[in-house]
């Protein structure tokens, strides 16, 4: 009776490693159904594992377009704000020129009233006898 070998590779799930197996051909037909039994498992497992990976990836695809949608109404909203500070900032420095204008233009008035009630206080007294003395001469 002569023994038959039989070289048998097996890659090794998750651990991106193999091992070698040297299997004894006398009894074959066990070990072969044994084999097989083991690698059915194996390969119901990965079919439940890749399963349960495509579950995550559609619900991980699901939830990140909700939350795009959500980033992009952000960005819309905040490009709205944005401008209308932009809009509002504008209007603040203009009014705010027009009022430094106004203010300016207030202050020379003001300084103008001041000298003309100032040389009316000085002189009014001349004024008022220059008044007096032409309304004597016209009666």
């Amino acid at each position: 009776m002569s023994n038959h070998f039989l070289l048998l590779l097996q890659v090794l799930p998750g651990k991106n490693s193999c091992k070698w197996e040297i299997i004894d051909m006398t009894d074959t037909e066990t070990k072969l159904l044994t084999e097989l039994e083991r690698l059915r498992a194996e390969v119901g497992e990965l079919l439940a594992e890749k399963a349960d990976l495509e579950m995550l990836v559609e619900n991980i695809t699901t939830h990140s377009d909700g939350v795009e949608a959500q980033l992009f109404l952000l960005n819309r909203q905040l490009k709205v704000e944005i401008r209308d500070r932009q809009e509002k900032e504008a209007s603040l420095r203009v009014s705010e020129a027009l009022l430094r204008a106004i203010n300016k233009s207030l202050q020379r008035e003001k300084a103008d009233l001041e000298i003309i009630l100032e040389t009316t206080t000085q002189h009014g007294d001349l004024v008022e006898n220059l008044t007096f003395s032409q309304r004597q001469v016209e009666q």
